[in-house]
């Protein structure tokens, strides 16, 4: 509740103002990322009018060709004084007929501007003044004049500018943000006694022998090290990493590249982790650590855990390791090696699929929830992040089953755990399951309240992990200015739409830079490598030798990827890189389907 409630708590606005003239200087720069200020009032006294010529106030630079047409410039020439906003002429007298005047005064909001000299009248009797009733407020590049220093003696500018993202957390929102993250640590903590409650003992968190190095781990950890010193970079390196800089005198993440310097929350928590490392250095090899260590765990989870979970043959095959260690290294050297958050989506997808298959191998809901964690932060680093949403789905129903059959009050089912055993040794869910038979063991069910509550018990977890999210998207901003952020970015765009995906593969097999060889190379092989293993799934029900509750749940989760990616609002060719982990995985499960004992026609291995 507290995390759901974090968007709507208050945040103390740091408010931003320009005040000149500035001790030192005539002349100020100060481009505005909105162009346009909230608010200017200027004042400039008469008597500055008697012995000024030229320019005294002009938001744009006079050298301009659009000084007059987009900024206010406040004049004297030939006598005559002028004020003009947007090409609209607000005041214009002689200066000799308002000598006794005491200042000139324009005021310039949304709602209207109003210009006026204060102290004296036309000889009609009427005042000097305009108003418009209209939004003409003048875009601000500084504020420029002609004049010396000395003679800005009594001349004041004021502008408001909107920085209503430049935001704090409230002593109450930090209270609400600590309290939420502990409560989901005390939730899973209490997910994983009920996990134990049935006797079992724990499973070890890390894979046996985890820790042994071989020579494939070598050549590829040893590609990723080396690319990481001379490998290309990301086109999108330079602009992010000023928004790094930037970030810490702005007081948020500001987009200052595309979207008019909104926030990038809700798909931005990557980039405040750039920030704090540039608080260290701004070097290129530093900056790309995420990057780097994304690489590591990718490759550590598909050589230590996907692998094995993928069945025996997957596992004692030295073809199939490389195959994975090779696929994975075509997709990360072109995409992962820069500042995007596609390789830590890339490690995120592989480690939401990894806690899902946990959870269904040892009929516990601790590694789910885990998974849930990971996806909602997978997701928030970027709109790519979707795809962890297919691994949930394709092992959402084996986990409903646990969920239900918890709820009920039965203990762990002969059935659950010969899936459990048929995941660890790889011999397949049917063989698992043959020559035993389900035999659950019943508890007392009690009042439908309790059973109620013992569906919240399981799921609040899951919930709370899945929610936590919240706490750092909304941070330091409200649902009003994460909302506004998104209009700004749905506007301006690029905003494709869904049935426009074919783009994205029009761009990959392009002869331009985004269809590159070296960028569509992994991406043809991977479809390769689906097409390769739903065609054995179809005509025999499995890969022999594999697993096929792992196997069936990975095709499903790289098909459903490329669905889901039809709803990222750009198109661009480097999203393909949070496919790394999860090819390299189906890459392994090729390498089998394709061998000696996968494809036993001489013909048909002749075609690999």
């Amino acid at each position: 509740m507290l995390a759901l409630l974090t968007p709507l708590l208050p945040v103390r606005q740091e408010q931003a103002v320009l005040d000149w003239p500035q001790a030192g200087q005539a002349s100020v720069e100060a481009p505005l990322v909105t162009y346009e200020p909230l608010r200017l009032e200027l004042t400039v006294p008469c008597p500055v009018l008697r012995d000024a010529t030229g320019t005294l106030v002009s938001t744009i630079p006079m050298e301009s060709d659009q000084a007059s047409a987009k900024g206010l410039i406040v004049a004297v020439r030939d006598g005559t004084l002028s004020v003009l906003l947007r090409d609209v002429p607000l005041l214009s007298a002689p200066v000799a007929e308002i000598g006794d005047c005491q200042a000139i005064s324009v005021t310039s909001e949304a709602a209207a501007t109003t210009a006026e000299i204060v102290g004296v009248n036309r000889a009609d009797g009427t005042p000097f003044g305009a108003t418009v009733t209209r939004d003409i407020r003048p875009q601000m590049v500084g504020v420029f004049t002609e004049l010396d220093q000395a003679q800005l003696d009594g001349i004041r500018l004021h502008a408001d500018i909107d920085s209503r993202f430049s935001s704090s957390p409230t002593a109450l929102k930090l209270a609400a943000m600590i309290i939420a993250v502990l409560s989901t640590i005390v939730a899973l903590i209490a997910l994983h006694l009920l996990d134990t409650a049935d006797g079992r003992r724990a499973r070890r968190f890390l894979p046996a022998h985890w820790w042994r190095f071989t020579l494939a781990d070598g050549a590829v950890l040893g590609t990723l090290a080396l690319w990481h010193v001379i490998g290309a970079n990301t086109s999108d390196d330079g602009y992010i990493l000023n928004m790094a800089r930037a970030s810490e005198h702005a007081g948020y993440m500001a987009n200052y590249y595309r979207w008019f310097g909104v926030p990038e929350a809700p798909f931005g928590w990557s980039y405040e982790v750039l920030s704090w490392m540039t608080r260290v250095s701004d070097a290129s090899p530093w900056m790309r650590l995420p990057a780097l260590l994304a690489g590591v765990v990718c490759w550590l989870v598909i050589s230590r855990e996907v692998l094995p979970r993928l069945g025996a043959r997957v596992r004692s095959n030295k073809v199939a390791l490389w195959t994975a260690g090779l696929v994975f290294l075509a997709f990360w050297l072109p995409y992962d090696n820069g500042l995007r958050p596609e390789p830590l989506i890339a490690a995120g997808a592989l480690l939401t699929w990894c806690s899902i298959e946990r959870a269904i191998a040892t009929a516990r809901l601790l590694p789910a929830a885990i998974g849930i964690l990971i996806a909602a932060f997978s997701l928030a680093a970027g709109p790519t992040g979707l795809i962890c949403i297919a691994a949930l789905i394709a092992g959402s129903r084996p986990v409903l089953q646990v969920i239900v059959k918890r709820a009920r009050g039965e203990a762990a089912t002969q059935s659950i755990l010969a899936e459990a055993r048929a995941q660890a040794t790889g011999s397949g869910d049917s063989d698992a399951h043959q020559g035993s038979e389900a035999t659950p063991t019943h508890r007392p069910r009690g009042s439908f309240a309790s059973g109620i509550f013992r569906y919240a018990a399981l799921l609040a977890p899951g919930l709370a992990a899945g929610t936590l999210v919240l706490v750092v998207i909304f941070a330091d901003q409200t649902l009003t200015t994460v909302m506004e952020a998104t209009r700004v970015r749905t506007i301006v765009g690029p905003n494709v739409a869904w049935f426009d995906e074919r783009t994205r593969w029009d761009s990959l097999l392009m002869l331009a830079p985004d269809g590159s060889l070296s960028r569509r190379f992994g991406v043809l092989l991977m479809l390769l490598c689906l097409l390769v293993c739903v065609l054995q799934v179809l005509r025999k029900g499995r890969i022999p030798g594999t697993s096929r509750g792992p196997s069936v749940r990975i095709l499903g989760i790289v098909f459903a990827s490329l669905l889901l990616m039809m709803w990222t609002p750009t198109k661009w060719t480097h999203h393909f890189g949070v496919y790394a982990g999860l090819a390299g995985s189906l890459a392994a499960l090729a390498a089998v389907a394709v061998g000696v004992n996968g494809i036993r026609s001489a013909r048909n291995r002749a075609l690999f």
